[in-house]
């Protein structure tokens, strides 16, 4: 296992961008080895870029404040961590698990994380998640989208999209546009709650193609449904909007 912190003298409010640049380096050298994230509210100046299927593995934290566990901090706007699949054939197997992920006060935009991929041998995939949350409160900003999901580039017959991804206990709060975005994800399944802050979005859209969605959990925002099919939610959404094939399956608690 690689431990992030044998790459920095860690001082309160350092940025730790470089570090995670030189543990990604080690792990890809020892084929993706995990990456584990000590405890503390660590600062990142700049984009997390995972390559290939690496996964990053923290302390776990608190939905009620930041002063518990392993948090991520984006001190600037935009995305934050990226799966990618850069690296031909090496997209598949990455992970987050146990980490709280937020915005600096100030900042805003982006996605917190984002799966996404090039083509069938450039995507991730076989990704899972575990007890991650992605924070909302006073003392933070804001992402646009908590998880979004992006296969839109990935359009082969039979091979489409970002695909077999997985979570449990995942919570999405405090979002602008909307907590989760599927577009073109195939074979997506897990548990999760949305939460809606004052004037933020908890709402999940499930688009672009997308086949095979099981979502277990509550929706604390509206749940969009378009140009996807096979899609399940064991739970409760807010309220749900869709435009289907006939054909298409959906079984919805609401309330």
């Amino acid at each position: 296992m690689v431990k992030l912190e044998g790459f920095t003298s860690y001082q309160d409010g350092d940025d730790w961008s470089p570090a995670m640049s030189r543990a990604l380096q080690l792990s890809r050298s020892r084929r993706d080895e995990v990456i584990e994230i000590p405890v503390g509210k660590l600062r990142f100046s700049g984009p997390i870029a995972m390559n290939t299927g690496t996964v990053l593995m923290g302390s776990g934290g608190c939905p009620a404040n930041l002063g518990q566990g392993t948090v991520l901090m984006a001190d600037f706007d935009g995305d934050f961590i990226t799966w990618d699949g850069r690296e031909s054939y090496r997209g598949g197997g990455g992970g987050l698990e146990r980490i709280v992920i937020a915005k600096a006060p100030g900042r805003s935009g982006g996605n917190a994380i984002l799966l996404t991929g090039s083509g069938p041998s450039n995507r991730c995939g076989w990704f899972d998640m575990n007890r991650v949350l992605v924070y909302a409160g006073a003392d933070a900003g804001n992402f646009d989208v908590g998880v979004r999901i992006d296969g839109t580039k990935i359009s082969v017959s039979g091979s489409a999209g970002v695909r077999d991804v997985t979570f449990r206990a995942l919570m999405l709060a405090g979002c602008n546009r909307a907590a989760m975005e599927i577009t073109n994800g195939v074979h997506v399944h897990g548990s999760l709650q949305t939460a809606i802050a004052t004037g933020r979005s908890g709402d999940v859209i499930i688009d672009g193609g997308s086949q095979d969605v099981q979502l277990q959990g509550r929706i604390y925002g509206t749940l969009t449904l378009r140009d996807c099919r096979e899609i399940t939610l064991l739970g409760r959404a807010s309220a749900v909007t869709k435009t289907m094939q006939s054909m298409d399956v959906v079984t919805v608690g609401r309330g």
